[in-house]
């Protein structure tokens, strides 16, 4: 073989290893690019519906303490007992359920503790 055929082969093996080379790392980085930029979209996804799951929750949450709050109420409705019995029954229903405070608002703004130390 002569010297011409030798280096052509080699600078062809070169030549070969550097596209091959610089394919693998092209591919590489764009599916490292690729794999950052899925990531992101998945943890958008996941965080969106955490939010919406907390939210129903939340608002499940709320919706039993306001059907207890109404129980607790109707159950107390009898327009035969005083002031004073109606206080004393809307705090024990109050501590029966484990709310923590209860109050009652007036129209005017003024609220009345019934049950445990109001929030400020």
């Amino acid at each position: 073989m002569g010297k011409k055929i030798r280096r052509f082969l080699w600078s062809s093996l070169v030549g070969i290893l550097i596209l091959c080379i610089a394919i693998f790392t092209w591919i590489t980085f764009y599916m490292v690019n690729e794999n950052d930029r899925t990531i992101s979209d998945i943890g958008k996804i996941y965080m969106s519906e955490m939010g919406k799951q907390i939210s129903l929750h939340f608002s499940t949450v709320i919706d039993l303490y306001q059907s207890k709050l109404k129980g607790v109420v109707w159950s107390n409705m009898r327009n035969d007992i005083g002031a004073a019995k109606l206080r004393e029954n809307l705090a024990a229903s109050a501590q029966s359920l484990g709310f923590s405070y209860l109050g009652l608002y007036a129209d005017d703004g003024s609220y009345e503790a019934i049950y445990g130390n109001p929030y400020r």
